[in-house]
């Protein structure tokens, strides 16, 4: 008895490979374009154009010593706890005229979560918070006390 696949040409082996081949790819584009729309920043140019500008702000950052440590302490399905500890240049609490906690996903632009957070003297902060998503977000802290201003970032993950 002969065997059905050698019954088949060579060159219909050659079609069924790339067929194979170009049904993985076109799956593989579908999700590609419709998961994510590729605009992670909508006024990239003028942040280009002011890109000294941001240097100069980091280096001003530098200068004024200011430490923040912030640790998510717990994590349930899309909620969690954030302990912040500021200090200042000499490692004492840094008590701030303003704290703002930006939470914004990296991957789409969905409805950032922001917080004010009231300032304490000890300089060290709980907070908790509730995301619409979950997975991956960016933590925008924004720390001002008079004129200067600090901007502290953290990848975090909620579950």
């Amino acid at each position: 008895m002969q065997n059905p696949f050698t019954r088949l040409p060579v060159w219909s082996w050659f079609f069924v490979f790339f067929g194979v081949i170009f049904a993985v790819d076109g799956v593989m584009v579908y999700f590609a374009e419709t998961t994510f729309n590729g605009v992670t920043d909508d006024q990239a140019y003028q942040h280009g154009l002011a890109y000294n500008q941001t240097l100069a702000q980091r280096e001003t950052e530098q200068k004024l010593g200011w430490h923040v440590t912030s640790d998510m302490l717990s994590a349930e399905p899309q909620k969690g706890v954030l302990k912040i500890q500021l200090a200042d240049n000499r490692g004492e609490p840094l008590v701030p005229t303003s704290l703002v906690l930006t939470l914004v996903r990296p991957v789409e632009q969905v409805a950032d979560v922001s917080l004010t957070i009231p300032p304490r003297t000890d300089g060290i902060y709980t907070v908790a918070v509730d995301v619409p998503l979950k997975g991956q977000w960016d933590s925008i802290l924004t720390i001002t006390r008079g004129d200067d201003a600090l901007y502290s970032h953290k990848r975090l993950y909620f579950k």
